[in-house]
């Protein structure tokens, strides 16, 4: 679905496409980025992504954002160490999964963390 999206993006004339997903939507977002490894995006946020390997293309800048004491976060470590770079890990504290940081007490420097990565060139 994801790769459907982007080249659809790409015929329309997007050049710098970039993916945000939380949870299964940040797993579905390493799913298709392991099938296709050279797809052109200019950068990718993960929320604690549940499941999936880590990015590869050394092209696409990666942030991961996971809390501390969250269920998934040796998971989210492990998809982390496997990204190859440029990449950051962004831990927050806190159980707080994935979107639901966004209803934490760091909503606010979650949503300047985002914009921040995505608007920097």
């Amino acid at each position: 679905m994801f790769l459907g999206a982007v080249d659809y993006l790409k015929t329309q004339g997007f050049k710098n496409i970039i993916l945000v997903g939380g949870s299964m939507g940040a797993a579905a977002i390493l799913g298709a980025l392991e099938l296709e490894t050279d797809i052109n995006l200019r950068k990718v946020v993960l929320l604690a992504p549940a499941v999936g390997k880590g990015i590869s293309n050394k092209k696409i800048e990666k942030l991961v954002v996971v809390s501390k004491d969250e269920v998934l976060f040796t998971k989210v470590n492990q998809i982390f160490n496997e990204c190859t770079d440029p990449k950051q890990l962004k831990i927050f504290s806190g159980s707080f999964h994935a979107q639901h940081l966004f209803n934490s007490e760091h909503r606010n420097e979650l949503i300047d963390l985002v914009i921040e990565f995505i608007t920097t060139k």
